[in-house]
């Protein structure tokens, strides 16, 4: 009786819009969320600069959007 080892499978592994020199995120993602008659804006992701002058989103969640959503830098002050 043989004993079969498993071969190990590779995954592609998806190409992403991330820069590979920063893992660090350059911009905070908020949306306007109301509650009654408030509104405030939450944090519903990040993004990075893009070399070829755009900016790659990540979104994060399930959320569904339905406005506008802003970009803020990320600073020294302002870590999201």
């Amino acid at each position: 009786m043989t004993t079969q080892i498993p071969t190990q499978t590779t995954q592609a592994v998806p190409e992403t819009s991330v820069p590979v020199q920063s893992n660090k995120p350059d911009w905070v993602v908020k949306g306007p969320v109301i509650r009654g008659q408030q509104s405030r804006l939450e944090q519903i992701g990040v993004a990075w600069n893009r070399q070829d002058d755009g900016i790659g989103l990540r979104l994060t969640g399930t959320q569904i959007i339905d406005g506008d959503i802003y970009l803020y830098p990320i600073t020294a002050t302002n870590e999201g």
